[in-house]
């Protein structure tokens, strides 16, 4: 239309009058509004949209409903999703993908709630949110597998607790964001992994995970992580691994590490306590990089002779025991045996 309006307009109009025209054209142009395309993947049960760039203010609502993955990405003009942009899509809705948003501030309480089949939340490279409590308030599905916040400006970790008690989560990730601080019950997940690399951990405060179960947890790559305290680990359940490399840690308690299978706590030179080999007795492998670190579990007697006392103390039991026993039993055997024969004598 503007190009058919310059063009009758040229007819008519003197030469300073179309130099005037082709100015305001070019404004015009300049000054519209930046757009954004949204791409769609179809296979088998995916149904996928893709919705990209600074166009975008918002969630768009006159997408398919039948969709089942949501990815928003690539818009600096996104800073809020309210609680009801996803509503169109609730009913199919599994995973959700929000992604170099630059902008993005504040995801409304309750964004995620009553979506029946929802598996996984993916926030990327999002470094204006901060605070995001609520996030999984009105969390219902059984199915959901997977909270991922990545490369984030994240100083907490989000309520955690509103996820259905008997929802067990494969991944929780959290790495490269600026959580400072670990406290008391901020983490109540049951996970079968869970991830803190990359942050700006200082303080990780008692009962951190009481009431979790975890079965790998990696704290890695935390250098201002200098407190550890003695009951940080307490109330967590099922632990299997446990990695504390690169951190600053002076000591290790083994209060509610008594399930451990598998222990990294590597490039710590500050660590000074380990716990006693007698203290983890589910422990299987150890990678250690200091060489006084491996000696408590290479030499245990020399780390805790008085532990190793009773442990050998406790061994020395067990074997007079067992020896009483078959001593006992095989009484028993040749006292039958004897009575055996004397009834066919």
């Amino acid at each position: 239309m503007l190009r058919l309006l310059f063009f009758v307009l040229s007819l008519a109009a003197p030469k300073s009058a179309i130099t005037d025209l082709r100015m305001e054209r070019s404004r015009l142009v300049k000054a519209a509004p930046d757009r954004y395309n949204c791409t769609v993947y179809s296979h088998e049960d995916d149904f996928e949209v893709h919705c990209r760039g600074n166009g975008l203010g918002q969630i768009p609502s006159s997408l398919n409903s039948s969709l089942n993955k949501l990815i928003i990405s690539e818009s600096k003009n996104i800073s809020l999703i309210s609680n009801t942009a996803l509503n169109p899509y609730k009913m199919g809705l599994q995973d959700v993908t929000l992604s170099d948003l630059p902008h993005l501030r504040v995801i409304d309480d309750g964004t995620f709630a009553d979506i029946p089949n929802l598996r996984t939340i993916y926030i990327y490279n999002a470094p204006q949110i901060k605070f995001i409590y609520g996030l999984l308030k009105g969390v219902t599905s059984k199915h959901f597998r997977s909270l991922r916040i990545v490369n984030t400006g994240l100083h907490d970790v989000p309520q955690l607790s509103f996820l259905p008690p008997e929802n067990t989560m494969f991944l929780l990730d959290l790495d490269h964001n600026k959580i400072e601080r670990l406290h008391s019950n901020s983490i109540k997940v049951s996970a079968q992994q869970v991830t803190l690399n990359f942050n700006e951990i200082t303080t990780i405060e008692n009962y951190a995970f009481n009431g979790s179960q975890i079965g790998l947890l990696h704290i890695t790559a935390n250098p201002k992580l200098t407190q550890l305290e003695e009951f940080a680990f307490k109330g967590l359940l099922n632990l299997r691994e446990l990695d504390l490399s690169f951190s600053s840690i002076k000591t290790l308690s083994y209060l509610g590490l008594e399930s451990l299978e598998v222990l990294k706590i590597r490039n710590t030179p500050t660590l000074h306590t380990i716990p006693s080999l007698y203290d983890l007795p589910s422990l299987k492998l150890a990678k250690l990089t200091h060489h006084f670190h491996c000696c408590a579990f290479q030499y245990p007697k020399q780390h805790s002779p008085i532990k190793h006392a009773a442990y050998e103390e406790s061994m020395r039991q067990v074997c007079i025991k067992s020896q009483m026993s078959f001593q006992t039993t095989d009484f028993k055997k040749r006292k039958r045996a004897v009575e055996y024969a004397n009834t066919y004598m």
